[in-house]
């Protein structure tokens, strides 16, 4: 059986080799779960937000998806 892995090696040499491999397999793993991901657009996560009863301060796309910061009042 062949299963791929992402593998830090050089990437970040600083990074010590239980991190290293930690890192690896959870990176691994990340990106074998696509299927599961719910993309959502901002206006959906500030709705989602909204229903629970916080404030929302800030909603916006990011680098890594929607960027979201909320309170309570």
């Amino acid at each position: 059986m062949v299963f791929p892995i992402v593998y830090f090696d050089k990437e970040i040499p600083e990074l010590g080799k239980e991190f290293r491999d930690e890192w690896s397999i959870l990176d691994s793993f990340d990106g074998l779960t696509d299927w599961y991901k719910h993309c959502r657009t901002k206006d959906e996560i500030r709705a989602a937000i909204e229903s629970t009863g916080l404030t929302v301060e800030m909603c916006e796309y990011g680098g890594n998806g929607v960027i979201a910061r909320a309170h309570r009042e």
